[in-house]
């Protein structure tokens, strides 16, 4: 170990804050919040390497960036010393620290520039930086090329061409609908009527070791449910609030993300959702890929919806049940259903390997950043 030293974190970065993004335009610059990416924009704040440290809200959610970016308020971003410490072993070096132990907030979970500038942190040679870095950079970027696969193997093109062109039933008649134009003998009716469970999530108790997994808003993005954000709780008697796979996750609270839809690919049975999340799960399994991917393409409306005052909005359930939804004659969804069982097990699959990709490296990190394991 005669090649680490230990810093404070306040020699290797400068704490930069986050701006307001309401007045930026659209473009393709990610706008990073405590979650995550809350949308894209026309500006950045820096287009160097950082890593960004939560400011507010989900304190362990630690991301690094080496693209133009933009964070906002409930963000730090962060300017580093690369004489002593590349920024991307930094972002490994902090990225598992027990932040959660440092909140100063009461209400919402908070960290401050002295707090996070008064972390240790054990920094080897630029050289072993390199090599620990790589070792572990390989592992993400096969995570990251998985992630990829999901993104694009999304139908959501399938879907438009079906229930909003309705390219496949050009040739037949079409009635006028509250929709608008719509194909003979199709209706519309309310998310209600196709649903037999819309419900809010649990109030978690989370503790390690109890086997019982519990998902939050991080848990949902780019279309998809994830299990890498979830906690460890204390299961609940008779809790009717475990996901079943096919169901679909509306995020209902905050800002930025409110209405975010995610699918659920997995199959697992201990798996729970907090009271952040709605969730839509349909009456009939021949309506259940059609409801998800038509929520999919619902994401601004249910934004739009949003109740409640700045920074305590969310999304009333009495409206997601009366939401307008156009139903299609059950013969034609055989076809669409079977593409997109398909997908979505090519989609599944690929998650679980991310899972235990996930697992190997999160293994490997502590090991390689204490010197246990030599590179």
């Amino acid at each position: 170990m005669s090649e680490w030293k230990e810093y404070k974190l306040g020699d290797l970065l400068k704490i930069k804050y986050g701006k307001d993004h309401k007045k930026l335009g659209d473009g393709d610059i990610p706008i990073y919040g405590s979650g995550g990416i809350m949308r894209t924009g026309n500006a950045y704040l820096s287009d160097k390497p950082s890593v960004l440290i939560p400011r507010k809200g989900t304190l362990s959610n630690i991301f690094y960036v080496e693209e133009p970016f933009w964070t906002v308020d409930t963000m730090f971003w962060s300017e580093i010393n690369d004489s002593i410490v590349i920024p991307k072993y930094l972002y490994y070096a902090i990225k598992d620290y027990k932040w959660d132990s440092l909140n100063v907030g009461s209400a919402v979970p908070s960290l401050t520039v002295p707090v996070i500038e008064s972390v240790t942190v054990s920094i080897p040679s630029i050289e072993l930086q390199l090599r620990i870095s790589a070792q572990l950079s390989e592992i993400d970027s096969k995570i990251a090329v998985n992630r990829r696969i999901c993104e694009n193997l999304e139908a959501q093109a399938l879907f438009k061409h079906w229930f909003i062109d309705f390219a496949p039933f050009k040739n037949g008649q079409f009635v006028e609908s509250e929709l608008g134009m719509i194909p003979e003998g199709w209706r519309v009716g309310t998310l209600e009527e196709l649903c037999s469970f819309i419900s809010r999530g649990l109030s978690p108790k989370y503790q390690f070791g109890t086997n019982e997994l519990v998902l939050g808003q991080t848990c949902v993005r780019n279309n998809i449910v994830t299990l890498n954000n979830a906690r460890e709780h204390l299961p609940k008697e008779n809790s009717n609030k475990y996901v079943k796979k096919w169901d679909v996750l509306l995020n209902s609270t905050g800002i930025g993300s409110l209405g975010r839809v995610g699918v659920v690919y997995f199959d697992k049975t201990n798996v729970c959702f907090d009271s952040h999340l709605t969730v839509v799960r349909t009456k009939e399994d021949i309506y259940r890929y059609y409801v998800g991917r038509n929520l999919l393409n619902r994401q601004k409306e249910l934004e739009n919806m949003a109740v409640g005052s700045t920074g305590q909005t969310e999304l009333p359930k009495k409206d997601v049940l009366v939401m307008s939804i156009l139903i299609p004659n059950s013969d034609v969804l055989p076809e669409f259903n079977e593409i997109i069982e398909n997908i979505g097990n090519c989609i599944y699959t690929l998650i679980e390997e991310n899972l235990r990709l996930s697992t190997l490296r999160d293994t490997l990190l502590p090991k390689l950043m204490s010197g246990q394991i030599k590179v």
